[in-house]
């Protein structure tokens, strides 16, 4: 089985108007009088190849095919989908198989699927360009600022414990501070103009480990040398924060320091999330960003495993007036997600055990933040939305306009209600 293609019949040959032909043995493999059938047959056909024959050469995804006069060649994925006219949204998630250690090959253990990181396929990858890197507006302060949001391919959280988080499983041991630099630099290099930006190692900017002070200080020089003004990075609360908070002022950048607390009971955080972050540590980060003049901004879960819709809701509140108590203004909800790499929660899912929290759960809590005149963004998915687009067009709108207005109406009808 090789890739086929849609030529148009000779008037010479007799059949239907159009055939799909294998570019191999030039077989005629199906026909139709219509050139949509006929194409739409090819593009599946194509798929099913690519899908038995996806591979990685020289770190890049993509199928070898056997030309007609039996020469070996390797197609790109990329070059591949263009080639026969196949929607990229078609392979999202496809599995990718990396066979053997020859020369040239990918070293990667096992598989994984084409459109989330490919941390743990090993060496094939590029790791001079971050997983991801797209221009957005971003919440500093209260206001949407033109950002970057840049993803680096970096050496992993050093904790790798949480047991809702699937991304300190996206690890890069081998990557060097010089291909984390470039792939910083790449990112600015393709967005300029920006005055924000994210900055996500998939664990800790201030873990010495994860980003050595080497490092650290030749991330702000490239930064500075940008003209970036605004910065996110994020950070457990039990790491060392005075170096990074020293070069922020030092850069005169204006720095945002994202903690993960999750919930505000430290039972819930510590046994069943596998944080390990006291309450005190919490604190103590909090007062230090805060006594250096920078903002602290926190990220809430809402309904984690084994928590109740109710309990949930209730965490989350409780979090929110315990923080904003200590002088954080910005909070970041978001809601929890299984994911097959997060193996406990997946399995819980997976057995029915979790169900994904109401739409109204979430405006209760972006109310709740609002109403007490602080700032909240929402991190969701497509399946939370599906369950009642209506109340997440509200909440939407509510988060963007950074107002409760929108959720009033919908928040007094739910009270009648109940």
């Amino acid at each position: 089985m090789m890739p086929v293609v849609v030529r148009p019949r000779r008037k010479t040959e007799s059949g239907k108007k159009y055939k799909v032909v294998d570019l191999e043995t030039g077989k005629v493999v199906a026909e139709s009088d219509r050139y949509r059938n006929a194409l739409l047959h090819a593009k599946i056909r194509n798929l099913h190849f690519l899908r038995k024959r996806i591979t990685w050469y020289k770190g890049e995804p993509g199928v070898w095919v056997t030309t007609r006069t039996g020469k070996r060649v390797f197609i790109p994925l990329d070059k591949y989908l263009k080639k026969f006219g196949i929607p990229r949204k078609w392979v999202q998630g496809m599995k990718i198989r990396s066979k053997g250690r020859g020369r040239g090959l990918g070293k990667g253990r096992g598989r994984g699927p084409i459109g989330i990181p490919k941390g743990e396929l090993g060496r094939g990858v590029n790791l001079t360009k971050p997983l991801q890197a797209f221009r957005t507006e971003w919440l500093f302060d209260g206001e949407w600022v033109p950002s970057v949001l840049i993803t680096l391919k970096g050496r992993g959280c050093q904790h790798n414990k949480c047991v809702f988080c699937y991304y300190s499983k996206y690890r890069y041991p081998e990557v060097t501070d010089d291909q984390i630099l470039r792939q910083i630099e790449t990112a600015l290099k393709e967005n300029k103009g920006v005055e924000g930006v994210v900055l996500y190692t998939n664990g800790s900017f201030t873990d010495d480990v994860e980003i050595p002070p080497e490092l650290r200080e030749r991330i702000f020089d490239l930064l500075e040398s940008y003209n970036i003004k605004r910065l996110l990075v994020e950070s457990r609360a039990d790491k060392p924060l005075s170096h990074t908070l020293e070069l922020a002022r030092k850069h005169n950048i204006e720095l945002q320091v994202a903690l993960g607390v999750e919930v505000a009971s430290s039972l819930i955080r510590n046994r069943i999330l596998r944080k390990n972050l006291t309450n005190q540590q919490i604190e103590r980060a909090i007062h230090e960003i805060r006594r250096a003049k920078f903002e602290p901004r926190v990220y809430l879960l809402l309904k984690p495993p084994y928590v109740k819709e109710r309990e949930a809701v209730n965490q989350l509140v409780e979090a929110v007036d315990w923080l904003s108590s200590l002088g954080v203004r910005t909070f970041d909800i978001n809601v929890a997600r299984p994911h097959p790499k997060a193996k406990l929660f997946w399995a819980m899912y997976q057995a029915g055990k979790w169900k994904l929290p109401q739409p109204r759960d979430l405006a209760k809590v972006v109310a709740h933040v609002l109403n007490k005149g602080l700032y909240v963004d929402v991190y969701t998915f497509r399946e939370f939305g599906a369950q009642d687009e209506d109340t997440m067009k509200l909440i939407r709108r509510a988060v963007n306009t950074q107002s409760v207005e929108p959720l009033q109406q919908f928040l007094t009808s739910q009270k009648k209600e109940v």
